[in-house]
């Protein structure tokens, strides 16, 4: 390959014209000299200016005469300067077409007068120091220069979800226009180290006319060297330009699936305790990576490997992680491997409580703490039944001790009503009665209404007592004024059900004042009186209320001044004219969040 030096200017500066003529007076003195009998030499042992480069003795430069007096002379004629000048590349045509240093400006000396070793013995310093053929041309860098304007050293890319890698690569090369043209690129993705180079055979080969290219590049996921080789001309004209850049691949796709169950905005975990996290990586096109699950309070909760499906069918990565602080993580989901780390590829803020309350009624709850009222009973199939199918009851559970902390709370149970008498009636509902005492407790429920206020209400229609509570009622009555009107929309997104089925959060004892409810308005009815087991999820965080059935129903509210106060955690039921099995299991309550 040749590395080409730059076209030399037509004019000379004003001190290389008083130069040459310096080196006019010099060839006089030596024909003087030679007159009157001086020794003469030859060959390397010419006359040279002092400090001048060896490179440019008649070795370097063609011929004795070259060397015996000043190059740039009429001397340096095409007999001269043509027979081993240059390499033996440069022909008597090329260089012979003007004073060499001065008028040496054709095109075609442009490509040939270029190769490195003209480059050494052209612009050394020790040439320029003689006054010499040291233009300012001549000693300015090659001009082939070719530099990556994009992608920056360190700067990270997506893979596409099939495994391959865009990287947006642009280069610009530096030099004539006719070379420009005639340029082809070749593009290669390595390992960091340049090893297991991965031609890029989708690249365009040729340069705009302003010697700029930009491709698309394809490769695994990890640290990577992307190397552009430029070329141009062939055989003794070919000359090349290269250059390299690293750069970090991370996978096109990095997401959430769930947290516990739960979207991880919705998710509320306990400190100390292990989630189940799930999510999906898509563009991982090569071994070696992990994903980690990250936590900016505890650090990594876990890290598994990858393994690329090789298709564009994402990957599904689960985590076994145990949050250890308390409050409210902002976790990430980032791939490490191939030497690199990436960034986040999704963030989300998930919220970690300080405590549980968990009880699956798998043994009688009595000597627990559970304290059973009125018609309640534990069934030894390992679950609560608060009312029996059976007109006219009312039954009651509440716990001693548990207590539930105000603040943000996360309650799930499973539900089971149904199989009843006169098309089944009427509900039942989980309470947090703030109370300072198990003797408040006794009185509030001595208080509250039977049917329609389900055991609960004791202020609205159901009463005039006032109490500072949280309710959540399943209420299986179409209620129309008797006593509490149901929500908007209830009844006639239930008729076909013929019984009015909705979830419903209330507060203070007042069976009428829904805050929140499933279904909502033109939203499909729900089913909850099929004697089937349902996961209800109930969760407070700041002034948001959000409740969720099954795995598909989800209602979300924002209620403004909602101050959720905690308190004892109360069970209620009852029946009338018609009846239904009312059933509980599998509390679990996460409080002490914020």
């Amino acid at each position: 390959m040749r590395l080409l030096a730059a076209p030399r200017s037509a004019a000379a500066p004003g001190w290389q014209r008083s130069a040459f003529v310096a080196l006019v007076a010099l060839v006089a003195l030596v024909a003087i000299a030679a007159a009157c009998g001086e020794p003469t030499t030859s060959g390397d042992d010419a006359l040279t200016p002092a400090g001048s480069d060896a490179a440019d003795s008649a070795v370097a430069d063609g011929t004795v005469t070259d060397g015996a007096v000043a190059d740039g002379t009429p001397a340096d004629s095409a007999d001269a300067d043509g027979a081993l000048t240059d390499g033996a590349e440069t022909t008597a045509q090329n260089d012979g077409a003007g004073v060499d240093g001065e008028g040496d400006a054709d095109p075609a000396d442009g490509i040939a007068d270029a190769a490195p070793a003209d480059a050494m013995a052209d612009t050394g310093a020790a040439d320029g120091a003689a006054g010499a053929d040291a233009t300012p041309a001549d000693a300015g860098p090659p001009p082939y220069v070719l530099a990556i304007t994009a992608p920056w050293a360190g700067q990270t890319f997506a893979a596409t979800p099939g495994g391959a890698t865009p990287v947006a690569a642009a280069v610009k090369l530096a030099t004539t226009p006719t070379l420009q043209a005639a340029s082809t690129l070749s593009w290669t993705l390595a390992l960091a180290d340049g090893s297991q180079p991965v031609p890029q055979t989708t690249a365009p080969t040729a340069l705009d006319t302003d010697g700029k290219a930009q491709t698309t590049l394809q490769g695994p996921i990890g640290l990577r060297k992307l190397r552009v080789v430029a070329s141009a001309g062939t055989g003794a004209d070919a000359v090349e330009a290269a250059a390299e850049v690293t750069v970090v691949v991370c996978p096109a796709v990095v997401q959430w699936v769930s947290v516990g169950g739960e979207s991880p905005a919705q998710a509320m975990l306990v400190a100390g305790g292990k989630v189940e996290v799930k999510a999906l990586v898509e563009g991982v096109s090569g071994p070696g990576a992990s994903l980690e699950l990250v936590s900016d309070f505890d650090g990594v909760l876990d890290k598994v490997a990858i393994v690329p499906t090789g298709t564009a069918t994402p990957t599904a990565v689960v985590f076994k992680a145990t949050p250890l602080t308390k409050g409210v993580h902002q976790w990430s989901l980032r791939m490490v491997g191939g030497g690199a780390t990436c960034p986040a590829g999704a963030i989300a803020n998930v919220q970690v409580c300080g405590a549980e309350i968990f009880e699956d009624f798998a043994k009688a709850p009595t000597g627990a703490g559970w304290v059973l009222t009125g018609a309640a009973t534990w069934e030894s199939t390992g679950h609560l039944e608060l009312t029996g199918n059976a007109q006219s009851k009312a039954g009651g559970v509440y716990h001693k001790v548990l207590y539930v902390q105000p603040g943000d709370v996360r309650m799930s149970l499973k539900i089971a009503t149904g199989g009843g008498i006169n098309g089944g009636a009427d509900g039942f509902a989980m309470t947090l009665l703030e109370a300072k005492s198990t003797a408040d407790v006794d009185a509030y429920l001595a208080l509250a209404g039977k049917g329609g206020c389900l055991g609960y209400g004791v202020s609205g229609k159901c009463g005039t007592s006032k109490v500072k509570a949280f309710h959540v009622e399943f209420d299986t009555w179409i209620n129309a004024a008797d006593p509490n009107d149901d929500p908007p929309g209830v009844v006639g997104n239930n008729a076909i059900l013929g019984q009015g089925n909705h979830i419903a959060v209330h507060t203070n004892g007042d069976a009428g004042n829904a805050l929140i409810w499933l279904p909502e308005p033109g939203k499909p009815a729900i089913n909850i009186e099929d004697l089937q087991w349902h996961t209800v999820v109930i969760a407070v965080q700041g002034d948001q209320l959000t409740i969720r059935f099954g795995d598909a129903v989800v209602a979300t509210k924002t209620v403004s001044g909602l101050d959720f106060r905690g308190g004892y955690v109360i069970f209620t039921g009852s029946t009338g004219w018609a009846s239904n099995h009312h059933r509980i299991d599998d509390l679990r309550i996460l409080h002490q969040c914020n």
